[in-house]
């Protein structure tokens, strides 16, 4: 008999995208000068927060003209690696 069941592995989705979100993983990798001194740190810091809000993307008007309309990503699943 086999100990292991398929429901205990997680599908690649939620590897992907975790907690059902509609955006990837984002991974960023610091290191280096990006982290020479405290006041880098909080630079990183306070990027990977904006990251994660989310971003305001432009998409084209449905009638083709020059303006756009913008829409927002939702939130983004940030981890850093250091």
């Amino acid at each position: 008999s086999s100990s292991s069941s398929s429901s205990s592995q997680p599908s690649p989705s939620s590897i992907t995208r975790p907690n059902n979100s509609p955006n990837p993983w984002e991974v960023h990798k610091f290191g280096g000068a990006s982290l020479a001194d405290a006041s880098l740190y909080k630079t990183v810091g306070d990027l990977l927060i904006r990251e994660s809000r989310g971003r305001v993307l432009p998409s084209p008007s449905a009638d083709d003209s020059p303006t756009t309309t913008t829409t927002a990503s939702g939130p983004i699943p940030t981890m850093a690696v250091v």
